[in-house]
């Protein structure tokens, strides 16, 4: 009978697999020729229909770093798709041979979720009069497609062991891309052009071109690795340091508060997590991951605390009303100066859509006289805001407070809106009327309520609910997967925060964290038996 380590050891199909990984990532990143990158995407779809199923899972989690060149398809799609399609399918083969799918505790919760998504597509539809595009394609088939991709996972992934390589291959894979990534930083001030890393406004984009998202990220596989170093005993211990401190370095380069400010929750989660359930009585172990992990918190912490402070004492926030106003009026401005952009089609339309507002003239107020010496007004910056330089903007919790406060006058517009949500991609089809141009709402549970209504703010709060019981249970046995579990649960912890400022729900590592949890719950030794035999 053929071993596990003799079936993961490289072939040449894993080589050429490498290979054509790179060409696509790195053709996408530095702007190379499209054919080059069609070629390299169409080489990793093929052999990805050959590599066998346990590989399958590795190459998925592997490449979740790395998107595919947004030049070559508009979806945002990531290179670890083109490995989930064919592990998908291999999955549902074997449901029908009669494999048995391992007993889920996410299972009721996902259901409630896509009975809300059901019914949310149907409301849409008689708001609007039409399915759209982005309701049916990215949001339903989007969400279909992690359903599927989860289930093929739990009938790929059943023990323990494949548990804990499942999290080291994704650890390894953004590590991996997050190194190489740091290179394209370096040779971006060599004048080598990149998208990797914009020197005109100094943020690191990531391969996934995204700098919040690149964030999340690292927090979420730097949480996970927490978790394993204070699980594995190996000689690769240094190894694994080094990359948390690049992942670190990644982290401060991306410039995203909204990053920065979830690491600090993610690693305030782990040093409760370990002090609540780690009972180890040699703490030898314990204690460099307990002190690293104090160090994650405390520095993003007081860096964002300087921040928001700096920008209240600069008073450069503004009420959400006036907010979104402002972003309306900025798209206005910028198809008038370049009506060529492809923006200005839709800002066009919602111009000519949106009825002049109908307001009194104001009551004519008699001057009053000012004084003879007063001072002119201004807004003095505080005291440390030239050393914060380019963080001093209060844009991002702006414009997000301004979404937040457009979305909730969607939800309460009716009775209907009230009780069944405004629909699915309502709001998106709408809210140019508000901003000038199409935007989805940043809260995922805010976006839930808006469009999926009180059973999607419900079907949401399960699921969210459901794995952090799942990491309660699994946490109290560190003899097994426990402290994969309090990485798995800190990481959760940090993309709750992604998704309080971001529509996050779709994100693939925010899929697999709820998976490891949901794994390490039905094989913890509290968990019973039965869990790991039964069917979905």
């Amino acid at each position: 009978m053929t071993s596990m380590s003799s079936t993961l050891r490289p072939t040449p199909i894993d080589w050429s697999l490498l290979v054509a990984v790179a060409m696509a990532t790195v053709t996408g990143g530095f702007l190379g020729p499209t054919w080059l990158a069609a070629t390299s995407l169409a080489a990793i779809a093929l052999l990805a229909c050959l590599t066998p199923p346990e590989k399958l899972v590795l190459w998925y989690v592997a490449t979740l770093a790395l998107i595919v060149p947004q030049g070559m398809i508009a979806m945002r799609l990531s290179i670890a798709d083109l490995f989930a399609i064919p592990l998908i399918v291999r999955a549902a083969v074997a449901v029908m041979k009669g494999t048995t799918v391992p007993r889920a505790a996410m299972r009721w919760p996902l259901v409630a979720v896509a009975v809300a998504f059901v019914v949310a597509t149907i409301v849409g539809y008689f708001r609007l009069g039409r399915f759209t595009a982005y309701a049916v394609i990215n949001k339903d088939v989007g969400i279909a497609f992690q359903f599927a991709t989860y289930l093929a996972l739990l009938v790929f992934v059943r023990t323990r062991d494949e548990v804990l390589r499942l999290a080291r291959a994704f650890v390894a894979g953004v590590g991996v891309a997050n190194g190489t990534a740091l290179i394209a930083v370096i040779t971006s001030f060599a004048g080598v052009t990149n998208v990797v890393y914009l020197v005109s406004n100094a943020r690191f984009y990531g391969w996934m071109q995204q700098p919040t998202v690149h964030g999340g990220l690292l927090m979420a596989a730097a949480m996970i690795e927490f978790g394993l170093l204070r699980t594995d005993r190996d000689v690769w211990a240094g190894v694994r340091w080094l990359n948390l401190a690049l992942f670190a370095v990644g982290l401060g380069l991306t410039l995203s508060r909204g990053s920065w400010l979830s690491v600090a929750v993610a690693a305030a989660t782990l040093i409760v997590a370990l002090a609540w359930f780690d009972r180890d009585p040699a703490p030898v172990r314990r204690w460099p991951v307990f002190a690293s992990a104090t160090l994650w918190f405390v520095v993003p912490a007081f860096v964002v605390g300087q921040i928001f402070f700096a920008n209240l004492g600069a008073k450069l926030f503004h009420s959400p009303a006036e907010r979104a106003e402002q972003i309306k009026q900025t798209a206005i401005d910028t198809c008038k100066a370049d009506p060529t952009l492809e923006m200005c089609h839709e800002v066009a339309q919602a111009a000519a859509q949106t009825p002049p507002p109908a307001v009194a003239p104001p009551a004519p107020v008699a001057p009053v006289p000012a004084p003879a010496h007063a001072p002119t007004p201004s807004v003095q910056p505080a005291p440390d805001a030239k050393l914060l330089g380019p963080m001093m903007n209060a844009r991002g919790l702006d414009d997000r407070m301004a979404i937040v406060y457009i979305g909730w006058r969607a939800y309460t517009e009716d009775r209907v809106s009230r009780a069944f949500g405004a629909g699915l991609g309502t709001f998106y089809a709408r809210s140019a009327r508000d901003f000038g141009v199409p935007i989805i709402i940043h809260n995922t549970f805010e976006w839930f309520l808006v469009e999926l209504g009180p059973f999607g703010l419900l079907a949401i709060s399960w699921f969210w609910a459901q794995t952090l019981l799942n990491a309660y249970v699994a946490g109290r046995d560190t003899a097994g997967l426990g402290y994969l579990a309090m990485g798995a649960l800190a990481a959760f912890a940090g993309l709750t925060i992604f998704c309080l400022t971001n529509e996050g729900f779709y994100q693939r590592q925010l899929w697999l964290v709820v998976f490891l949890l949901d794994r390490a719950r039905a094989l913890s030794a509290r968990a019973p038996l039965v869990s790991n035999l039964s069917t979905v």
